[in-house]
């Protein structure tokens, strides 16, 4: 069996008394690699195969099955997005070329941008 070493990124996430671990693209891509390596070898079948991976790294086997099936291994994109891009992208903008510039000046400009691209204040 080739060497896979367990590359969770950073600490685990926890959710109430469940704990969630991330891993990198890299990591499962070439866990699945190793899988498809040992099924042309034939030793054995895909289920059990799966299970010894998960149990060697101690993966829950449907994360595993669920990467092995899925077509393109990506990452998922998360974060806020944002309501008003151009309006963010000046704001951001103006903040970077005045570095020094107070919060209430900051907060002027921003309701002068909201003013220009017609953006509902508060």
């Amino acid at each position: 069996m080739n060497e896979i070493k367990h590359e969770g990124k950073g600490p685990s996430k926890r959710k109430g008394s469940i704990t969630y671990k991330s891993y990198s693209i890299e990591f499962k891509k070439r866990l699945i690699a190793s899988i498809r390596e040992e099924l042309r070898e034939g030793k054995l079948s895909l289920p059990k195969l799966i299970r010894e991976k998960a149990r060697a790294l101690r993966i829950h086997p449907k994360n595993i099955n669920r990467w092995y099936h899925t077509k393109e291994i990506k990452k998922k994109e998360g974060g806020r997005k944002a309501l008003y891009p151009e309006m963010e992208v000046r704001l951001a903008n103006f903040i970077l070329n005045n570095p020094t510039m107070r919060r209430k000046l900051i907060l002027k400009q921003a309701k002068q941008i909201m003013e220009e691209l017609n953006i509902p204040g508060r």
